[in-house]
């Protein structure tokens, strides 16, 4: 369903087409209504608006000039013009703005559900457009490579990878890894005993082109990088060879040319260990987790390693909590004030803990710390002190007193709704901050340029943003505290001062007399005349 918006500065006008028209039976969802040019942009920053039809002479901002900023900013939406002036100038005006219809009142309710029926149909009609396969595709190509490179760092951060998953993305993006078939992985560091600078994505991009020519022959070849700086390759054989020697002789001799090649055509020095071979695309995570903790145990600081990595055995059941550091992590959803996902974060994290495997009090631990150290960075990173924040749960911190899974669970989740509810009261007192400046602006400035673009330049915000943060705060949009404001200042000036018509109508940034006379007369029953008359000498 469409959203349709109405705009006329009469508004029993707009009240009557919004109210007793049936929208709905030509696809309309919600009727939004503005009663001036002001208004309709405030209500276009707040809403997903598909369709406007605008009168188009209307005070401070005609249609015309409303349909020309709907142009610039929301190219998409459609446009109709409604209008008791049958003027060849106007209509050849609105189709130089590509209004898509010009309609004279007063309309019959059929010519209008009839236009606006159209407007629908040619909308869907686009949706299906740009959702087509072709532009899908070409989107596609464009981002290929950042793609393919995202997907394999998924695989090798997750457990399990579902196979109807793969299978979708597989034919998406024409990988030529097939399930059950052997692949290993190797893990490239590039040895530089300098800083990383900006040159480095350069290298890494050099290396995965040679190696890229160099396993062709054999192999094909995916890259991607990890979290480490690693390069990071998955590798299939491109031919039919059950023997397993075969496999390792070609992929162990062509990681060796990599390493050599690099070396003289890039003069780097690289380390390379690679995985055994493993059914696609099972347990990727884990061997990627084996060949980085044989970099860690086995490399170290040594230059031009080069190894394959047996699977490991596992001494005992020891194993990190696996959902605290998969992303997205708990201190990343904190970062942007994702509080749900923040609380499903937890849940999943306790739902992990509570496993057997997990009963020991140095995974309890490692739960606690971790929280800790997230909770610690997130108030000192906004300028908090933690203790200020949680008061008396801080005393855990102090003397580790957490004994269990549950008591840790319940501190965690108070710490939660500490935090949260600190940032919920820092960014209502960040709002008012800002309605009160522009607040304030308004009343100093009320005879020069007091636009929407202007203002949110004052606070430093963008104008949508400043739209709805200042409607959210007040329930009043800027453009009607704007006209409020000016209508109340004349009237306070009429009151005290001796001043003419036409210096109070300047005074309060309206200088069009008759048009200051109109709106004052609408919005106090009597002109500015009349209303300084009555109240006295």
């Amino acid at each position: 369903m469409q959203q349709l918006l109405i705009v006329d500065d009469e508004q029993h006008w707009v009240d009557s087409l919004a109210e007793t028209i049936d929208w709905r039976s030509v696809g309309i969802g919600g009727v939004f209504k503005a009663c001036s040019g002001f208004e309709a942009l405030d209500m276009l920053q707040e809403h997903a608006i598909d369709i406007v039809i605008t009168d188009i002479r209307m005070p401070e901002m005609d249609g015309l000039a409303l349909i020309e900023r709907i142009q610039v900013e929301w190219p998409n939406i459609k446009c109709i013009i409604l209008t008791g002036h049958a003027d060849f100038d106007y209509a050849k005006t609105a189709l130089q703005h590509k209004v898509s219809n010009y309609l004279l009142k007063p309309a019959e309710d059929e010519e209008l559900l009839a236009a606006v029926s159209r407007l629908v149909q040619e909308l869907q009609q686009e949706i299906e457009q740009f959702t087509s396969n072709s532009n899908a595709l070409r989107t596609l190509q464009q981002n290929l490579a950042l793609i393919k490179s995202n997907l394999l760092q998924e695989l090798i951060s997750v457990k399990a990878y579902p196979l109807d998953k793969w299978a979708e993305k597989k034919t998406l993006l024409g990988l030529p890894f097939h399930v059950d078939e052997p692949y290993a992985l190797l893990l490239l560091r590039i040895e530089d005993e300098h800083a990383p600078s900006p040159s480095d994505s350069l290298i890494q991009y050099a290396v995965c082109n040679i190696a890229e020519e160099v396993f062709s022959r054999y192999f094909h070849i995916w890259h991607s990088t990890d979290q480490y700086g690693y390069l990071v390759f998955l590798i299939q054989c491109n031919h039919a060879d059950s023997d397993s020697s075969n496999h390792n002789y070609q992929l162990e001799h062509s990681a060796a040319r990599l390493q050599h090649n690099v070396k003289v055509f890039l003069h780097r020095q690289v380390s390379i260990l690679f995985s055994q071979w493993h059914p696609f695309p099972y347990g990727i995570s884990q061997t990627y987790e084996n060949v980085v903790s044989a970099f860690r145990q086995k490399v170290g600081d040594d230059r031009e390693f080069f190894m394959q990595v047996p699977d490991q055995v596992a001494k005992n059941d020891m194993q990190a909590i696996t959902s605290l550091y998969e992303p997205p992590t708990l201190a990343h959803l904190l970062d942007l004030g994702r509080w749900g996902d923040v609380e499903d974060k937890l849940t999943l994290i306790f739902k992990e803990l509570s496993q057997p495997k997990y009963e020991s009090q140095e995974h309890l631990l490692e739960a606690f710390f971790h929280f800790s150290s997230v909770f610690i960075f997130f108030a000192h990173k906004n300028n908090r002190n933690l203790s200020t924040l949680i008061g008396g749960e801080f005393y855990q911190l102090e003397g580790q007193t957490i004994r269990s899974i549950r008591q840790l669970e319940i501190w965690a989740h108070q710490i939660i709704r500490l935090l949260q509810n600190d940032f919920i009261k820092d960014m209502k007192l960040t709002r008012l901050e800002t309605v009160v400046k522009v607040q304030q602006y308004l009343e100093h400035n009320l005879e020069g340029d007091v636009s929407l673009q202007t203002i949110a330049d004052h606070v430093f915000l963008h104008p949508s943003h400043l739209s709805k943060i200042y409607k959210l705060e007040t329930g009043e949009g800027l453009s009607q505290y704007l006209f409020r404001l000016r209508m109340e200042k004349a009237a306070f000036i009429l009151n005290q001062h001796h001043l003419k018509i036409y210096e109070v109508g300047e005074k309060v940034g309206l200088p069009n007399t008759p048009y200051f006379i109109k709106l004052f007369k609408k919005h106090f029953g009597v002109t500015p005349q009349d209303y300084r008359d009555r109240q006295g000498p």
